[in-house]
């Protein structure tokens, strides 16, 4: 069974780790729960108004994670790694890029499917918007962010 493994790391030291099993939705919930509750949540006031922001933003946190499911080599007996680190979020998901998409291509919006099963039942579930369109969300919520 695949499963999802979380961990810090400072200075390549791991200070924490978790994995997590069970269906693919649960371990994409957990793995976002993870992130979310281990990265820096601050706040603005506007007037009389809190608002907490995180430092980074969960829609790209969690369209990583959900890419990271639709895309990985089932093949491979890696499991999909989610890092925190100081300066940055990485999320590795095994197999690289699928039956000859380039970089390139991938940044104007193409996708090839690797798991097609997996991403039409997430389509269903309402996980993926557009087949495509994840590492533009990702980058657009990045601005939107000033990262």
């Amino acid at each position: 069974m695949k499963w999802i493994s979380c961990f810090f790391d400072n200075l390549r030291i791991i200070l924490f780790a978790l994995s997590f099993k069970g269906s693919i939705y649960t371990q994409i919930e957990e793995a976002v729960d993870f992130v979310l509750r281990n990265i820096r949540l601050g706040a603005t006031i506007d007037g009389l108004v809190r608002k907490e922001r995180y430092e980074l933003p969960p829609e790209a946190i969690r369209e990583m994670i959900i890419n990271a499911h639709c895309h990985h080599n089932l093949l491979d007996e890696s499991c999909i790694q989610v890092a925190i680190y100081d300066d940055r979020l990485e999320v590795t998901s095994p197999g690289g890029l699928y039956n000859g998409l380039t970089y390139e291509e991938v940044m104007n919006g193409h996708s090839k499917i690797r798991n097609k099963g997996i991403a039409n039942i997430f389509s269903q579930m309402g996980l993926v918007e557009a087949w495509g369109s994840g590492i533009k969300r990702i980058l657009n919520a990045a601005e939107e962010y000033g990262l």
